[in-house]
C-alpha cells in the first residue's frame, strides 16, 4: 500500500475556505468593538467637560458667562487639559442652559452614534452632533 506525503488540493481548499469564515467573523466583531470604544471615549470627554465646567462654575461665583472659549482646539485654562480634547468638542449656550456638543465627522458611522446615545445624558438631537446638558443656571 502506498503512503501519503501531502495534501490534497480539496483538503487545502477546505482550509483555506473556513480560515476565510473565520477571518470574516472576526472583523465584524472588532468593527463593533472599535465603535463602543470610541462612544466611550467620547462620552468620557463630555463628562470631563462638565466636570471641569462645574468646578469653573464653583470657583466663579456661579457663572459659566464669563468662559472666553466656544472650542478645544488649543484651549490653554486650568480646567481641561488641550491634549485630551479636540475641535470636535465645544461649549455652547442653549435654551437657557449649557451645553457640551461632539460634531461627528465623515468617519462616525451610524453604529457609534447608536452607541453613543445609549450613555446617560448624552442626546443626538440630528446627525450632526450629541450633546450633554453641562449646566443649568
Amino acid at each position: 500500500m502506498k503512503t501519503r506525503k501531502g495534501f490534497t488540493l480539496i483538503e487545502l481548499l477546505i482550509v483555506i475556505a473556513v480560515l476565510g469564515a473565520l477571518t470574516a467573523m472576526m472583523q465584524l466583531s472588532s468593527k463593533g468593538a472599535t465603535a463602543a470604544a470610541k462612544a466611550a471615549s467620547v462620552a468620557n470627554g463630555l463628562r470631563i467637560i462638565k466636570t471641569a465646567s462645574n468646578v469653573y462654575v464653583a470657583e466663579h461665583y456661579g457663572h459659566l458667562s464669563t468662559m472666553t472659549y466656544t472650542s478645544f482646539d488649543n484651549a490653554s485654562t486650568d480646567y481641561l487639559d488641550s491634549s485630551v480634547m479636540s475641535s470636535k468638542f465645544s461649549i455652547a449656550s442653549k435654551d437657557g442652559h449649557w451645553v457640551a456638543k461632539y460634531t461627528y465627522d465623515g468617519t462616525d458611522t451610524s453604529e457609534f452614534k447608536t452607541k453613543l446615545t445609549e450613555y446617560d445624558n448624552i442626546e443626538s438631537k440630528d446627525a450632526s452632533f450629541a450633546e450633554m446638558v453641562i449646566y443649568q443656571p
